[in-house]
């Protein structure tokens, strides 16, 4: 979360409520792999998806490592996985967030904001997102290092000559 104090002052108070999302995150954890993910979708299906999971969707980016869940009782989403034997914990495949603050009728805009908060490897992901996302799509924007935005495109660029590879050949 560090990385969202160099962003500029003026975009500190859209950052703030995903910045208190996520310091009210809590991780779950059963199987510890993808099962995990797959039961809390099933289980939660009115939930909003953030960070990993909906931003692979929205980049092809990077492989998701946590399902952030955006859900409307948080106390609630939490006693039923602990209900389906979920343990609570840091290494846990799921992470149950508390709807705060606004942009959550605009998806895209709220995932962008949500990894510019996030920090780290969901840095990247914002940085994706502005690239393949029109302006219309996001009304607020991040300032990031030229080196990290070349790091993306390139990742991008070859994630879709890839991708044009392995349908090309027949497979």
């Amino acid at each position: 979360m560090r990385s969202s104090l160099f962003q500029p002052y003026s975009l500190w108070p859209y950052l703030v409520p995903s910045l208190q999302a996520l310091k009210k995150a809590r991780y779950f954890g059963r199987a510890y792999n993808e099962s995990d993910v797959h039961f809390a979708q099933r289980k939660f299906p009115r939930a909003i998806v953030t960070l990993d999971y909906r931003a692979y969707e929205l980049t092809k980016l990077q492989k998701p490592e946590r399902l952030f869940l955006y859900v409307s009782d948080p106390e609630n989403a939490a006693d039923e996985l602990m209900n389906e034997r979920f343990s609570e914990g840091r290494s846990g495949r799921v992470a149950i967030l508390p709807k705060i603050g606004n942009f959550f009728q605009n998806e895209i805009q709220r995932v962008y904001l949500d990894c510019l908060a996030a920090g780290g490897r969901s840095l990247l992901d914002a940085i994706a997102i502005e690239l393949l996302h029109s302006t219309s799509e996001l009304e607020v924007r991040g300032v990031f290092p030229i080196d990290l935005v070349e790091k993306v495109r390139d990742d991008l660029n070859s994630t879709q000559l890839n991708s044009t590879q392995r349908w090309g050949s027949g497979r």
